[in-house]
């Protein structure tokens, strides 16, 4: 039996009471000693064989609808439910053994517009949840209810329920225990009988007579209608007017004031809200039919119709009510155009998930999600507790019940979840929450500052919960959430990415049981923290030994770093300005950086130079373990090392990488790590790396890893290693008419994947143009693992292609060994061999040898 949702709700309407003392109709068997529970027995069987009809002025049971009429009609699989009252208690026609409501059998008369209704009957009603057998008695009254939509025991929550429908005509979909018919389905009646006589006994049934509850000279079954039915041809244009064929997922219609969506007749209870037809299922003509219910509250209130696509958009229009008002029992027909006015649903980007109804169930692994525009119900489910970033760029969003980003709580994957901000967010939902993750939670921002508004229905929360941000952790934990504070706060502590600042706005009471907090994302200013005493950078900078860094610079200052120091970055962003005419950051002479676990740095040159400058016969060492560093130069400097200017070279020293996980981006003519362009001269140290993860690209014309002119010598021992050249520059090696004579060694544990630009290999020499391109004696020793890819013409290991006989791509010797050194070299297209030549005709090298040891296999 399906239960009616509104039990309890009904329940608080019921002000007749049921009492035995007052129920005379019952028999003395039914009754045993107070205080006790009624014996249930078998009800008597109450036969009935009645003639029905509907009024005349009365459309209903449309099975027949036609473009202007609708025919009236019975049908054999109509249901007719019997309740019978007696002095306020009500008993239902039910099967007591299989616990659900018994309709009477209607049989259509020979123009279906009449009908006979007949059953064999047995009535119970409900005593403390038990149901009693009835007896009916003279004087009781009869109702007898057309397609009821939900006849449930006890009878006084039975309802008529106009939100189950699918926009047919006269269809049935049933999915588990939702129920989709077609609008005849919802054409529902009543009406009301009196018992006037009552002949028979408990064994063998009675049977009686009855006469309509208004007119005692009628003894017919005489349906009033309680609702109309509606058909109306849809048509819709865009948001520039034009005509569209939507995919609807929603149609509702609604009233200015009220609609009737639900009725409970025996506690006189309208429910009210939009009527909501899910996925409607339009003719082929476009047409579009439901049924609806007025009383005089709404009956001259225009009809709103309003329909939602896939793609959210949403489209509206108003229908007029008639002169005299809408009236139940009529058949209304016509066509609507329905215009668009919104869309509901944000831009979504880096997922593949599309939503379910409203829900995005994003299930990539680390989130990388980006969310921007208006949102209205549309949820976004981080399953499995992945973690990742999401960026909220300009989002209104607005939730009737559920908060906007939820994280799926896993004890074994609660990923932490970094949140950037773009410009001006706002959420708004009837719930606890409009963010609520297990893992920790941190937010940043795009630009000088961004804010993130929250509206919800708890003062406990501050509409944001996570891990390291709750309000059950106790307010001696830095991870309180202080929802009792109710004046501006800074929450940096706990909601910060390191670099940012967080500050959460003083409490508003909305006044009705909501509450809003304003979250402002800003920058932090670069700072130096010395001695435990941290200090705001606001002039030209020289960082000292043992001083760590963090924040982002919003001056215009030089910032460097003092000779034979170690300095810490944790969370630092220096973005080069194009007119100032130093480094991101300028080693003063030899130099440590440590890049603190879990921080993430970036470094940007400004004009001409260098992300990180390394000055000329100095080192720069970097170390770290999960922190990063972003490195890249700007105009035509290295990301790390030096640079080049038109009127002269900036020279770079030694650089020697340990550890961390380090991107570096050269610019224009100049190394993602190491010189600039400079012919001629020698424009970078050696290079060594022996640890980390480290992604390096060259600008054109040169070389992911060495030099943009020359460079020392280039080793690798350790770490993971990706170099990739610019256009005619080498993965590691050479630039464009470039040289590195010291030469290239990988060896030890050290993972290298090099990918050469066009015209040169992936490790060794480049292309010659207007000089010989020269790269040294190239070594493949230890446990190394090396995959190396030449661009057109060129070698993966060894040289690229010259342009004449006085532009030669040269390289010297090539060995490979070591029992478990594993070398892929795959030379580019036309090349000459995979190592060792490139161009045929104007590159060289020297002697290859491979030991038997070695694994290497040429492509």
């Amino acid at each position: 039996m399906k239960k009616s949702f509104i039990y309890s709700l009904a329940a608080t309407f019921i002000t007749a009471a049921v009492t035995l003392g007052s129920f005379t109709a019952c028999s003395s068997e039914d009754l045993v000693a107070e205080n006790s529970k009624p014996i249930v027995k078998e009800a008597p069987v109450c036969y009935f064989n009645l003639p029905a009809s509907f009024e005349n002025d009365t459309k209903t049971r449309a099975v027949n609808i036609g473009e202007n009429t609708a025919t009236t009609t019975f049908a054999s699989t109509d249901k007719v439910y019997v309740v019978i009252e007696h002095n306020g208690t009500y008993a239902i026609g039910y099967d007591s053994s299989e616990s659900n409501c018994v309709s009477m059998t209607v049989t259509p008369g020979a123009n279906s517009k009449t009908a006979t209704l007949s059953g064999a009957l047995k009535f119970y009603y409900d005593d403390n949840d038990n149901p009693t057998a009835f007896t009916p008695a003279v004087d009781d009254v009869v109702y007898m209810f057309y397609n009821m939509s939900d006849p449930v025991f006890p009878a006084e929550h039975s309802s008529f329920n106009y939100i189950d429908q699918n926009g047919s005509l006269d269809q049935t979909n049933q999915s588990g225990m939702d129920y989709y018919y077609g609008v005849t389905h919802h054409d529902y009646a009543q009406a009301k009988m009196k018992i006037t006589e009552v002949n028979g006994n408990t064994t063998d049934g009675f049977t009686m007579s009855l006469v309509q509850y208004d007119d005692n000279t009628k003894s017919y079954v005489s349906f009033q209608n309680l609702g109309s039915i509606f058909r109306q041809q849809l048509s819709f244009t865009d948001k520039n007017g034009d005509p569209v064929t939507p995919t609807l997922t929603k149609f509702t219609i609604s009233t200015a004031t009220v609609t009737i969506y639900k009725y409970i007749p025996f506690i006189n209870l309208h429910l009210n809200g939009p009527v909501r037809i899910d996925n409607p299922q339009l003719s082929s003509e476009g047409d579009i039919y439901f049924a609806l219910m007025f009383k005089d509250d709404n009956k001259n209130e225009a009809l709103i119709l309003t329909a939602e696509d896939e793609n959210g958009n949403v489209y509206t229009c108003t229908k007029a009510a008639p002169a005299s008002g809408f009236a139940n029992g009529k058949y209304y027909y016509g066509t609507a155009t329905l215009a668009w006015q919104k869309c509901r649903k944000p831009t979504v980007t880096g997922t593949s998930a599309t939503p379910n109804g409203y829900i995005y169930s994003i299930t990539e692994n680390p989130v990388a999600l980006t969310i921007s525009g208006n949102s209205e119900d549309y949820d976004f489910v981080i399953s499995d507790g992945h973690g990742g970033t999401i960026t909220l760029d300009n989002v209104t969003a607005t939730h009737s019940n559920d908060h906007f980003i939820g994280q799926e709580n896993n004890d074994n994957t609660n990923g932490d979840i970094s949140l950037v901000l773009t410009g001006t967010n706002s959420i708004s939902c009837n719930t606890y929450w409009g963010i609520l993750v297990y893992g920790n939670l941190k937010l940043s921002c795009t630009g000088a500052s961004a804010t993130l508004t929250i509206t919800d229905r708890s003062n406990g929360t501050c509409g944001i919960s996570a891990a390291n941000y709750s309000s059950d952790i106790g307010d001696s934990n830095p991870s309180w959430n202080y929802y009792d504070t109710t004046t501006e706060l800074d929450v940096t502590t706990q909601l910060a990415t390191p670099g940012y600042t967080v500050t959460r706005s003083a409490r508003t009471d909305n006044g009705d049981g909501t509450y809003t907090w304003t979250y402002t994302v800003a920058p932090a200013p670069l700072s130096y923290t010395r001695s435990g005493t941290t200090t705001v950078i606001t002039d030209n900078f020289e960082a000292q030994d043992g001083d760590v860094l963090t924040g982002t610079l919003t001056g215009n200052y030089q910032i460097s770093i003092a000779n034979g120091a170690t300095v810490t970055l944790d969370g630092v962003t220096i973005n080069g300005a194009n007119n100032s005419e130093w480094a991101g950051l300028t080693c003063n002479g030899d130099a440590t950086i440590v890049l603190a676990d879990g921080s993430e740095n970036t470094v940007k040159g400004c004009r001409y130079f260098p992300g990180i400058y390394v000055p000329k016969e100095k080192t720069l060492t970097i170390q770290g373990s999960t922190g990063k560093l972003n490195a890249s130069g700007n105009g035509t400097g290295a990301g790390i090392g030096g640079g080049w200017i038109h009127s002269g070279d900036i020279t770079s020293g030694n650089i020697r990488i340990e550890g961390g996980i380090i991107t570096a981006t050269g610019g224009s003519e100049t190394a993602g790590i190491g010189g600039g362009y400079a012919p001629g001269k020698n424009t970078c140290g050696t290079i060594t790396i022996t640890g980390g993860t480290v992604t390096a690209t060259g600008g054109e014309f040169a070389a992911g890893i060495g030099g943009a002119a020359s460079c020392g010598k280039i080793t690798i021992t350790g770490g993971t290693v990706t170099a990739t050249g610019g256009a005619h520059a080498a993965g590691i090696g050479c630039s464009k008419d470039g040289s590195c004579t010291d030469g290239i060694e990988i060896s030890g544990t050290a993972n290298v994947t090099a990918t050469g630009g066009d015209y040169a290999a992936g490790i060794g020499s480049a292309n010659a143009v207007s000089r010989n391109s020269t790269c040294g004696d190239i070594l493949i020793d230890g446990t190394a693992t090396v995959k190396a890819t030449g661009g057109e013409y060129a070698a993966g290991i060894g040289s690229g292609r010259g342009d004449n006989i006085s532009s030669l791509s040269i390289c010297g010797t090539i060995t490979i060994k070591g029992t478990v050194t594993s070398v892929i070299a795959t030379k580019g297209y036309a090349g000459h061999y995979s190592i060792g030549e490139g161009d045929p005709f104007y590159s060289t090298s020297g002697t290859i040898t491979i030991e038997n040891g070695a694994n290497v296999t040429q492509n």
